[in-house]
Parts: C-alpha cells; structure tokens; sequence
C-alpha cells in the first residue's frame, strides 16, 4: 500500500501543480498553523489527521476524484506505521517545515519539481519514521 500511496501521490500532485489556486493555498496555511501547534502540545494524533487533510487537500486539486479513496485508504494505511511511533533522535522539524519543497514547487506550478518534493517527502518520512517498512520496500 505505501507503493501504492506514492505512485498515486506522485501522478496527483502533477496534476495539481497546474490547478493549485489560492483557496488551496490557503487552506493549506491553516492546515500548516494547525499542525505546527499540534507539534508544540506533542499531538501526535492531530498531526497525523491534519497530515492527511493536507495530502487529501493536494491530491484532490489533481482531479483524479474516482481514486480518491484509494489514496485516503493507503495514506491510513502509511500513518499506521509512521505516526505514533518513538521520535527518532535528532532536530525536531515543524510539520510545516517539513513539507515546504512541495508547497514551493506548487507555488511554482511545475509538475516535475512537484513530484520531486513529494517522492522525496515521503522517502524522507517513511526513512525516519517506519525504518522496517524503509528496509521492506527497498
């Protein structure tokens, strides 16, 4: 399923860098202020539903609405082995700051860099965070 979750992140949010449009941007902003104060209280429940919000927020603006749920389920699915977890050792990065690349590269409407930064997003979550899922889908 998280292969599953990246191939259809990856073709969504090239979709999307073309639509993105400011009502998304905004509502990612709110999402970003409400994660990064989940962060401070150590909520790592809200960080987790706000996360996939944030997710949901990108693929829908792809159009690719019949997968929709596909997607929803492989992202629970994912958190399943990411969130709720020991932190791993090491500087603590707000939510916001860790999804910033992709947020730039739809601000740049650019499909390819889009992708980019998400593939290496999750890379970088699954890596950190789940390394026994890591190791199982090298």
């Amino acid at each position: 399923m998280a292969q599953i979750r990246i191939k259809l992140e990856i073709e969504g949010i090239r979709h999307a860098a073309v639509n993105f449009g400011e009502a998304e941007f905004d509502h990612i902003s709110r999402l970003f202020s409400s994660m990064d104060e989940a962060a401070e209280a150590d909520d790592q429940y809200t960080i987790s539903e706000l996360d996939r919000k944030l997710h949901m927020c990108i693929f829908r603006a792809s159009g690719l609405v019949t997968l929709e749920p596909i997607m929803m389920r492989c992202a629970l699915h994912l958190h399943l082995y990411t969130f709720g977890n020991p932190e791993p050792p090491g500087e603590k990065q707000p939510p916001s700051v860790a999804h910033q690349p992709i947020l730039n590269a739809l601000a740049a409407h650019d499909p390819d860099s889009a992708a980019q930064a998400m593939q290496a997003h999750i890379a970088k979550v699954i890596e950190t965070w789940a390394p026994p899922l890591h190791a199982a889908l090298k």
